[in-house]
């Protein structure tokens, strides 16, 4: 199986070579431009990030605010990745609690408003 991942550079200078050396993974080159309704903000940028799906745990190589006239090349790539410069569990404790808690209250609201369908088993 073939693993790859992408070499980016800004303007020529190289920012990372982002990847894994694992079957399982996801790697992501994101160049956003957002413009807001709500208030005037602006945003333009560059985000390489990843999953290591094998421990779960969310990494990112680079987030980098871009102006008008950058260059950026993508390169695919397989091998010799740069290690990530942050590594943070995908779910920590405290969201995994809140996220059964939110699932928990669902089902018995469900129940409560279902319980004239549903035959006892």
């Amino acid at each position: 199986m073939n693993i790859y991942g992408f070499e980016i550079k800004l303007n020529s200078k190289l920012l990372c070579r982002a990847g894994f050396e694992k079957e399982r993974s996801v790697t992501t080159c994101i160049v956003t431009s957002l413009r807001r309704k709500t208030d005037d903000k602006e945003e333009l940028d560059l985000h390489i990030s990843g999953l290591n799906s094998e421990t779960d745990q969310s990494v990112s190589w680079v987030k980098q605010n871009l102006k008008k006239g950058d260059k950026l090349s993508v390169k695919v790539i397989s091998g010799d990745f740069d290690p990530p410069t942050s590594v943070c569990p995908r779910h920590d404790k405290a969201l995994e609690a809140f996220i059964l808690k939110s699932k928990l209250k669902t089902y018995y609201a469900l129940q409560e408003e279902l319980k004239d369908h549903i035959k006892e088993w």
